[in-house]
């Protein structure tokens, strides 16, 4: 399975938008073959998600959509992910695989699961606090502010809550059956 570079930058990007997957798989549904600015273009205009701003849409495809699914280190991922799509699985056939895509596109979320969430499972510790996230992200030296260390800690918890990795509003716990075990 490839894993991120080790010298992939982490971004703070994952704020912008966790896990997204109702808007992910429209948006892999809607994606043609045509250059990239012809297809963001036409969905800023168009609007298919119903965002409040064009500023909001735009925001989706640029720093979420399109680093994850259409230039991520598996280039064109959306084109893999259209004919699950296309059959209409359920959201338990396709979230493994929008998980997949984005902790490969996403060095953080995939470094918090292997580094952090695998470890802890293994010393049987199945909750999981923001203070956790930050304090582990605090150790990587990003030079980021605590605002930020925050608020990334927060978007890579929910978004794992949404993959199935972890469960809980506000108290996170590993799942029974989460996914963590792909090291």
């Amino acid at each position: 399975m490839p894993q991120p570079q080790t010298s992939a930058r982490y971004t703070s990007r994952i704020q912008k938008g966790g896990a997204l997957l109702d808007e992910m798989r429209h948006l892999v549904q809607l994606w043609s073959a045509a250059p990239i600015e012809d297809n963001r273009s036409e969905l800023i205009r168009s609007n298919p998600l119903n965002k409040a701003t064009r500023a909001r849409i735009a925001d989706v495809l640029n720093r979420i959509f399109i680093p994850r699914f259409v230039e991520g280190p598996i280039p064109n991922a959306w084109q893999l992910l259209r004919p699950l799509e296309e059959l209409n699985v359920s959201l338990a056939t396709a979230r493994p695989l929008y998980f997949w895509f984005t902790a490969l596109a996403e060095p953080v979320m995939w470094d918090f699961c292997t580094e952090f969430l695998c470890a802890r499972r293994s010393r049987g510790l199945l909750s999981v606090e923001v203070a956790d996230a930050v304090s582990w992200l605090e150790g990587k030296h990003l030079g980021w502010s605590e605002i930020v260390n925050i608020k990334v800690s927060r978007a890579v918890l929910a978004a794992l809550r949404d993959f199935g990795v972890l469960e809980g509003r506000i108290h996170k716990r590993l799942a029974n059956q989460s996914i963590v075990s792909f090291r």
